[in-house]
């Protein structure tokens, strides 16, 4: 059975957005863009290989991380 996943963009208690994301979410951080002039919050989600930067409420970057095969010790650990 497949969920919908999505993350909700609220401004004063109030629902703005929702956004779907593909896999489900395994971090989120929320931090400040620039470091001249006026600084604008953003929130990084981690979600399967890629890293969504959502800016001013609004998606602004994706980044994807190329694949990459375990190590053989990692894998005799996870075993």
């Amino acid at each position: 059975m497949a969920t919908r996943q999505w993350h909700s963009v609220c401004l004063g208690g109030r629902l703005q957005s929702e956004q779907t994301i593909v896999d489900l979410p395994s971090g989120l951080v929320a931090f400040y863009m620039g470091s001249s002039g006026p600084r604008a919050s953003a929130v990084a989600v981690a979600s399967g290989p890629c890293l969504y930067v959502y800016k001013n409420l609004r998606p602004f970057y994706k980044f994807s991380l190329p694949g990459v095969a375990p190590h053989a010790a990692e894998m005799d650990a996870w075993a």
